[in-house]
């Protein structure tokens, strides 16, 4: 009897430290970002994989986009968004829609016309 409670603890325990484990790798891969895909960020436009988020998430954490010229910058992410009120030097592209607000990707070129400032912002 008590060598049986103690299997099933034993096994209760295995399972419960599995299941954390599961959470955490996914909460951890989230923060990653996902690798980049151009076929999968050009059809992701209806964002309902949310894949652009996360591969703009993994491009801003590698600095994958810094020291671009606007050129790069099309040839791998396709045309910008208007940029509205942030003017001629910053290119912006459209993430996600998040509840009422929308996530977006915002470059900032330098007086080069490269990338000096790369963020995620939501409006």
């Amino acid at each position: 009897m008590r060598r049986r409670r103690l299997v099933v603890i034993v096994c209760l325990a295995g399972l419960a430290a599995v299941g954390l484990s599961a959470a955490a790798w996914l909460a951890w891969s989230q923060t990653q970002g996902r690798t980049f895909d151009p076929e999968v960020w050009r059809t992701d436009l209806d964002a309902k994989e949310g894949a652009r988020v996360a591969m703009a998430r993994r491009l801003l954490r590698e600095s994958t986009l810094h020291g671009k010229t606007r050129q790069e910058l099309v040839e791998l992410l396709g045309e910008p968004q208007p940029v509205g009120k942030l003017g001629p030097n910053h290119l912006v592209y459209w993430l996600a829609l998040r509840g009422n607000q929308s996530d977006w990707l915002i470059l900032r070129l330098g007086p080069d016309g490269r990338v000096t400032e790369a963020w995620i912002d939501r409006e």
